[in-house]
């Protein structure tokens, strides 16, 4: 037995129907869309990471190494 209650719905489903074959397809894809989300948070968080363990390390090359300046003059060690 089915109850309905007026005026109540979520998700776009109305409480105390079966959701349609459209609305657990809706359901899966907005769970796909929040993992991929945080997935995307977590691959920023670790390029903002890489990015700054790239800057140390570059600086500490060239401060045993060396460098070429902007202007394209060589920076001894």
């Amino acid at each position: 037995m089915f109850v309905y209650y007026q005026g109540m719905v979520a998700s776009g489903v109305i409480y105390g129907m079966e959701k349609t074959p459209q609305d657990r397809i809706i359901e899966r894809l907005e769970n796909e869309i929040e993992r991929l989300k945080l997935e995307l948070f977590e691959v920023k968080g670790e390029l903002k990471l890489n990015k700054k363990l790239l800057k140390e390390t570059t600086a500490s090359n060239q401060e045993m190494q060396g460098y070429y300046d902007d202007d394209g003059n060589y920076v001894e060690p």
